[in-house]
């Protein structure tokens, strides 16, 4: 992946990071609503010229003659074979290229995306399973003393929404960790280059965990 193609990837997670924390620490929902990485060749070939596989994809959805079957066949086998990521698509929807509803439904329903992308481009409220990848309510509760305390006397409700609620809005700026499975700390400490691009941003942090863990192989934790 280029510096260039990097630097669009975390501009997308930055203006996504800022649109959530925009909120506050609050108790209100969350509903987002927005407007390649590229691989090398997998066979020698006489072709001298490659183009990447986010700009055949963008030649397809400017094509009036592919239909919807189409994009979702090419965007999954992207997906399948890490050639574009979830931020990949955010960036083409930031940038007026438009993916048929149902092909982002269809990929949500199929496992293919994440909750979190597709709540936020079809502006729907995140639940905590949007989440997964950062946050486990019992974690929350047992490894942070001062949400603990919250719960033990009444100030913050102990069911999963309130506590997901609480992260979102109040843990996350604060640093606080949400699951075994990610920590700023970690994430801080092992892609420092990353985590400078994003100001050290902790809701870009987690957002960038979520969209790209799988196509750039970022680890959470130890």
């Amino acid at each position: 992946m280029s510096r260039k193609e990097n630097r669009k990837k975390i501009k997308v997670i930055a203006l996504m990071s800022a649109a959530v924390m925009s909120l506050g620490c609050a108790a209100g929902m969350p509903a987002l609503s927005l407007g390649v990485q590229a691989a090398g060749p997998a066979y020698e070939s006489k072709w001298t010229v490659q183009y990447p596989f986010l700009t055949l994809l963008k030649s397809s959805l400017l094509n009036p003659y592919t239909d919807s079957n189409g994009i979702y066949e090419q965007l999954k086998q992207g997906i399948k074979y890490q050639t574009v990521s979830e931020t990949d698509i955010m960036q083409l929807l930031q940038e007026g290229y438009r993916i048929p509803a149902d092909v982002l439904q269809r990929l949500y329903a199929e496992g293919w995306i994440s909750g979190y992308l597709y709540k936020t481009v079809s502006g729907q409220p995140f639940t905590a399973a949007d989440f997964k990848d950062v946050f486990d309510a019992a974690y929350y509760v047992s490894a942070n003393p001062v949400i603990a305390a919250a719960v033990q006397n009444g100030t913050l409700p102990g069911d999963e929404m309130s506590l997901f609620l609480n992260y979102l809005t109040c843990g996350i700026p604060a640093g606080l960790n949400g699951s075994s499975s990610f920590s700023f700390a970690y994430f801080e400490e092992h892609y420092p280059q990353i985590a400078k691009a994003l100001g050290n941003d902790k809701m870009a942090e987690a957002a960038y965990y979520i969209l790209n863990r799988n196509s750039q192989h970022l680890k959470g934790n130890a």
